[in-house]
């Protein structure tokens, strides 16, 4: 019966690596796709806050178009 336990463990150790990598693969992917999708929703300083006609916050480009 120890051999065939034995036996047994050889033949699946490379489909488990196999899908322990392919588990990997995913959540690296899941992680980049992620990563990008909250640095394109990231630039919201431009909002306008309620009662106002200019941003709340300055951006870098308005300051050097104004001499800062």
């Amino acid at each position: 019966m120890l051999s065939a336990v034995a036996e047994f463990s050889h033949k699946e150790a490379p489909i488990r690596a196999f899908v322990v990598s392919l588990i990997g693969v995913a959540a690296v992917t899941a992680g980049v796709f992620l990563f990008r999708q909250q640095k394109q929703a990231a630039p919201r300083s431009r909002e306008v806050p309620a009662g106002e006609s200019t941003p709340g916050t300055i951006s870098l480009e308005r300051m050097r178009e104004l001499g800062f």
